[in-house]
């Protein structure tokens, strides 16, 4: 399992998917913490956490999908599972690679609320306590056993979808009598 963990960390490391999705993470936190706590003059770094949910629900599975889909292509998906390594072992430790990646924005927004409290009032912990729910959200979506099989029982705009409508459900207006 640490032999997968080390090879797909060196694969989000020496391809584009693993920079372009934390650069993707830090440019939209960097827009919402500007237009949030900059000028809209907010102490809550909870409310860039909020705005940052949509992007993030898109761009975790994308990153989990991405792995399995370079094993099939380039044909090293069959060496791997004849490994000695049962099948969970595998998504495992694709999974721990996975959520080293999503680690390294949010290790990065942990700096922020100290700079924004240099500023203002902002309560350190409840930025950090909506951090690490932010990281525990991505780790729920970035199942690694939904991408095992070869064909998905559910695409993925509807698994998108359905994850987004649980995190930010509809307004409902009162209805009239």
């Amino acid at each position: 399992m640490s032999a997968i963990l080390l090879r797909d960390l060196r694969s989000y490391a020496a391809t584009m998917t693993g920079w372009v999705f934390v650069a993707f993470i830090l440019v939209f936190m960097g827009i919402f913490t500007m237009t949030y706590n900059l000028t809209g003059g907010y102490g809550n770094f909870e409310y860039v956490l909020s705005e940052l949910k949509i992007v993030y629900l898109v761009g975790v599975p994308v990153l989990t999908m991405r792995s399995f889909a370079e094993e099939r292509r380039s044909h090293t998906d069959q060496p791997l599972y004849a490994l000695p390594l049962s099948s969970g072992s595998i998504v495992v430790g694709k999974y721990l690679a996975m959520l080293a990646v999503l680690s390294v924005p949010l290790v990065t927004a942990c700096l922020v609320p100290p700079v924004l409290a240099t500023f203002g009032d902002v309560y350190l912990p409840t930025a950090y306590l909506a951090i690490g729910a932010f990281f525990l959200m991505g780790a729920a979506c970035g199942d690694g056993a939904s991408a095992l099989p070869r064909r998905s029982r559910t695409p993925f705009p509807a698994r998108t979808w359905r994850r987004f409508s649980r995190h930010a459900p509809l307004k409902r207006t009162a209805s009239r009598p």
